[in-house]
């Protein structure tokens, strides 16, 4: 493994696979990390798991989500020419595009997710108004009841939603 510093970018050249899965991700940031005190690191593509590249195995999601949590910016360069223009047609969508289609189709996912976030936000603006507004105890305790039971109505279905999109998003990768 050859690493350069350029403009305090960590630009990282190996022969070996060095980002196999999502352990091996993290041992190479903190690795780096240490060495160059950069936060910012190319690797050359050659270096990371084919697998990395099938985004419906979700190992990119996983790995990149470790550089995030180490404030760690990251590029891969390389020659990407067997990825032929739209082949991208036939890969799999991400999770945030598939949940994008959702919202488009109106699917029932997206519309438990919509009335249950409107639902929790008229419990916010009853608890708002019960502070703000209510003198009595007995009515503020009333009020902060009935915001805490529509607020749970509105998460309840906020999460039907999103176990719905889960499982639709899976079957739709198989």
């Amino acid at each position: 493994m050859q690493t350069k510093i350029m403009d305090e970018i960590a630009i990282v050249k190996s022969n070996e696979i060095i980002i196999k899965d999502v352990q091996s991700a993290i041992d190479f940031i903190m690795t780096i990390k240490y060495e160059t005190n950069c936060n910012k690191i190319v690797l050359n593509k050659e270096s990371v798991i084919e697998e990395f590249f099938i985004l419906s195995k979700g190992l990119a999601g996983e790995i990149l989500q470790k550089f995030i949590n180490y404030q760690t910016k990251f590029a891969i360069y390389g020659d990407y020419s067997k990825f032929s223009p739209g082949q991208e047609r036939n890969m799999a969508m991400t999770k945030k595009e598939f949940k994008k289609k959702c919202k488009e189709e109106k699917s029932i996912s997206y519309k438990l997710m919509l009335s249950g976030g409107i639902i929790s936000t008229i419990g916010v603006v009853i608890v708002l108004v019960t502070i703000f507004a209510i003198e009595g105890v007995i009515q503020q305790i009333s009020g902060f009841v009935i915001a805490g039971i529509i607020s749970i109505i509105g998460m309840g279905l906020d999460l039907a939603g999103e176990i719905i999109l889960i499982k639709k998003y899976k079957e739709y990768n198989k």
